[in-house]
């Protein structure tokens, strides 16, 4: 009996660091994945709102240099490509559609990927012009810093309808 009690925490002893590694590897991803849905949920209210492109927050969220729409574009890039499409769509709303929000990550990397299905309005009323649809959406996400950044945004309509001269590319990509 004392030799299978020695056998058994002879195991355990072998299996409880790699238990607790993994344990705290799950942990982290998890932290991590709630971080990433946070800020992707934070910037779609954000971009809803009339003065979203403000240099400051993009330089905030975003990385130094991000993937966008299929182009590596600099911050100061960026921040011209949201403001001009802010200009042309003054009034916005988004939101991720429920159940659709689907979040990985990888805690090694410090890479997250944030997918979703938007469903999105524009409007310019200068112009009469509305434009609403959704489109697939995606955000990586980096926890490589003081805090995580945006590193890849990308997307692409799934269905639009439009009034007046519109232009269905929902966050302001070229896709």
């Amino acid at each position: 009996m004392r030799r299978s009690v020695r056998v058994l925490l002879m195991i355990a002893a072998a299996y409880a660091p790699a238990s607790l590694a993994q344990s705290a590897d799950r942990q982290a991803a998890t932290a991590m994945e709630k971080a990433s849905s946070n800020l992707t949920t934070s910037y779609l209210q954000t971009w809803s709102r009339a003065q979203a492109a403000s240099p400051a927050y993009v330089a905030r969220i975003y990385a130094p240099r991000i993937h966008f729409y299929g182009r590596m574009l600099d911050r100061k890039a960026l921040v011209n490509e949201k403001q001009r499409f802010v200009r042309r769509w003054p009034v916005r709303e988004y939101a991720l559609r429920p159940g659709t929000l689907r979040v990985t990550c990888e805690q090694r990397s410090g890479l997250c990927r944030v997918a979703s299905v938007l469903d999105w309005q524009a409007e310019n009323p200068a112009r009469r012009a509305r434009s609403q649809g959704s489109s697939s959406f995606e955000q990586r996400v980096r926890f490589s810093a003081d805090q995580p950044t945006v590193v890849h945004e990308s997307g692409r309509v799934l269905s639009s309808s439009s009034q007046g001269r519109s232009d269905p590319r929902p966050l302001g990509g070229r896709g």
